[in-house]
């Protein structure tokens, strides 16, 4: 028998608006810490915009220590996927009848935007249910597909399959999303008297001396492709020791015997805080330490919104997309010739095990070495953008320079681009690629006028070839396919309009990105 659940809708702070009008906001991220994190300078941009909105944030159980007390975050929804699982598994009745009941306090709410930042798909179906005057993100259709019509969503779903052409962190593509990347700074967490407390009174039980500078190793991470050799953090750990500082070994639950073993291999000024410490508790332990070396982690991701120095080691991750976001933070990238692969299943992991104790002794004293078989960047918040600035002469972007900026002016035409030989390639491709789109844009034209079917066909085969493509052609068609996938196909012939709508304006899009740039030169 289903039991009663506790109220879902959890008031963060309370306040009194008369005016009738006030915007609701509701912002969807459920199942991600560290994305979690990286969400809050969405909230402060919006909340800068128009003081009497009114902004709740879903997110599910377990996900939430990255948004509590937040101070722009009005209201928090908890949504229990777990125990959604378990209800369907075992009484699916009774699970039925607990997300319906869910979904229909959502629905009541009547919010004015809803900002779906997930790439979860079962997000979609929930967000297609709900009332909302303006929806962004992936949504599921009533006509039974699933859609992105805002452009920077677009952008955000098309990432994935030409990372090269990408440029932004994904806090910079939230803050577009939601239209707030001028008022919107780092990110944001405010913990409660009683966590910074208990954090405090840890470390003065188990340091020798409470005046001992100290040091936070992540040792874990969310796939275990990511986590940084335990020997290597030993080696490192002695090294720091030797200098007169204290190391404090975190990591989840499930960690605790990884950590143990790293605390065991440096000795003495070091201690485990694995299964000690709530997540939230050992980010107040960053409160008390000078500095977090971790891997692409939640902690990471807590630590730079403290402001506290960081140093980020990356190997299968993207340190553009996913690095510690604000000024004066260190990233050191593993060199593999497919980063970032993003490959839970690699079995060398050379990447990190590139990444010598050596080299992020070196960098944690300022010292950064040419020749030490990895990447160093220093991070840099400037004008509402995350860059990694290469600190070392030999250093290999991540990305495409020209290509990533061309990419960018598809939503944002104003900025502007080096015009170098890598340009003109660009520009090239362009030409080719707006030839093909518009070939497309014709057979769908002819069809609609005299119904001949070789014209689908036609139409069909220009678009597997173009799925060929390489270079920024990949970026293009990434969005392309996204904006055609999103148009509901109950009604072929309106579907078909609605592409070439599409279409057309693609090629607008493609040629302006470009051909403004040449004129700008000209003059």
């Amino acid at each position: 028998m289903l039991q009663k659940r506790s109220r879902i809708l959890i008031p963060i702070k309370r306040k009194s608006i008369q005016n009738n009008k006030m915007h609701k906001y509701l912002i969807i991220l459920p199942n991600n810490l560290g994305d979690v994190i990286t969400s809050t300078p969405v909230l402060e941009g919006l909340k800068k915009k128009d003081q009497t909105s009114e902004i709740t944030f879903l997110v599910e159980n377990g996900f939430e220590a990255g948004i509590e007390r937040n101070p722009y975050c009005d209201r928090l929804i908890r949504f229990d996927r777990e125990k959604t699982r378990e209800y369907i598994r075992s009484e699916w009745q009774n699970g039925i009848k607990y997300l319906g009941e869910f979904i229909q306090k959502l629905k009541q709410e009547s919010f004015d935007t809803i900002i779906n930042l997930s790439q979860n798909t079962y997000i979609s179906y929930i967000v297609a249910l709900l009332k909302g005057i303006e929806k962004k993100g992936m949504q599921f259709l009533p006509e039974g597909n699933f859609a992105v019509n805002d452009e920077w969503s677009l952008y955000l779903y098309a990432v994935p399959y030409a990372r090269q052409y990408n440029c932004l962190h994904v806090t910079d593509v939230y803050k577009r999303i939601a239209g707030v990347q001028s008022c919107a700074a780092e990110g944001k967490i405010t913990l409660r008297k009683d966590e910074i407390k208990k954090a405090k009174k840890f470390i003065e039980e188990i340091t020798v001396k409470s005046t001992s500078r100290k040091v936070v190793f992540q040792c874990g991470a969310a796939w275990k492709v990511k986590q940084w050799p335990p020997e290597y953090f030993v080696i490192l750990g002695r090294k720091l020791v030797r200098d007169g500082y204290f190391i404090l070994i975190t990591g989840a639950p499930q960690e605790f015997e990884s950590a143990t073993k790293i605390q065991e291999g440096i000795g003495e000024n070091s201690a485990v805080t694995t299964g000690k410490l709530s997540f939230r508790e050992t980010i107040a332990l960053l409160l008390f330490t000078d500095c977090c070396i971790t891997a692409d982690t939640a902690l990471m991701h807590a630590a730079s919104a403290l402001n506290r120095k960081v140093i980020a080691l990356f190997g299968p991750t993207s340190p553009i997309e996913t690095g510690p976001y604000g000024s004066g933070h260190t990233v050191l990238a593993g060199k593999c010739p497919d980063r970032p692969c993003f490959n839970k299943n690699c079995s060398s992991n050379r990447c990190l095990k590139g990444i010598f104790p050596e080299t992020v002794y070196s960098c944690f004293h300022n010292r950064f070495p040419d020749n030490s078989g990895c990447d160093i960047f220093k991070t840099e918040l400037s004008d509402g953008i995350y860059k990694l600035i290469p600190a070392v002469s030999k250093t290999e972007q991540y990305y495409n320079e020209t290509g990533s900026v061309v990419a960018r002016k598809l939503l944002e035409p104003w900025i502007t681009v080096s015009f170098d030989d890598t340009f003109k390639q660009i520009r090239s491709k362009a030409k080719i690629y707006t030839k093909e789109i518009r070939k497309m844009e014709k057979e769908l034209v002819e069809y609609i006028s005299d119904n001949d079917i070789s014209h689908i066909h036609q139409y069909e085969k220009i678009h597997r070839e173009l799925s060929l493509s390489d270079g920024i052609t990949v970026f293009w068609n990434a969005i392309l396919n996204l904006k055609l996938n999103s148009i509901p196909v109950l009604k072929p012939l309106t579907g078909i309009k609605e592409s070439i709508n599409i279409l057309e304006k693609t090629a607008k899009q493609i040629t302006q990105s470009v051909e403004n740039e040449m004129q700008a030169v000209s003059r």
